[in-house]
Formats: structure tokens, C-alpha cells, sequence
């Protein structure tokens, strides 16, 4: 009959923890917090503007890791480290000089 009880006090404490994780999860989870996408508004880039930035943020940050990896090792630039970018070409220049 001990281990009864002593089962029994188990199951009663941790019931009202299980509630408590469930009102947690339910806090969190609420399908109102869940909010839509905005309406498009006036002066508001395109979705196509936005993706020609995207790709113009892209190839300077691909040009400047390349003048990175010439200046770090302070050597001349070779043919592989060329940059779109003329600032990051002058860059990796002065450095090799």
C-alpha cells in the first residue's frame, strides 16, 4: 500500500505541472499572435527592386571577401582576385604596394 500512495502523490503533483506546461505552450502558440503580411503601400519597393538589390549587395560582398583574402596575405592580386568593384581593386592594390 506504500508504494500506492506514493504513486498516487506522484501522479497528483504532477498534474498541475503538466497543466502548467500546457498554458505555456498555448500562451505561445496562440493562432491570433499570428499576424499577415502587411498591404503593399505606396513608395514601397517591388519585390523585383528588392531582388536586384539583393543580387547588388551580394556581388560587393563577394568582392570585398576577395580584397579581404589579398590584403590579409599581402600579396599582389592576381587574375582569380579581380573585383567588379573599382574601390575594392584599388584597395587590394595599395595593399600589394
Amino acid at each position: 500500500m506504500s508504494r500506492m500512495k506514493s504513486g498516487l502523490i506522484l501522479v497528483l503533483l504532477a498534474i498541475p505541472y503538466a497543466l502548467y506546461i500546457v498554458w505555456q505552450v498555448q500562451s505561445v502558440t496562440r493562432v491570433d499572435l499570428i499576424v499577415p503580411d502587411p498591404p503593399a503601400e505606396a513608395g514601397l519597393p517591388a519585390p523585383d527592386q528588392l531582388a536586384a538589390v539583393q543580387t547588388k549587395a551580394d556581388q560587393w560582398a563577394t568582392d570585398v571577401r576577395k580584397t579581404l583574402a589579398v590584403s590579409y596575405q599581402f600579396r599582389a592580386p592576381g587574375p582569380e582576385d579581380r573585383a567588379t568593384d573599382p574601390d575594392c581593386n584599388a584597395v587590394a592594390q595599395a595593399t600589394a604596394a
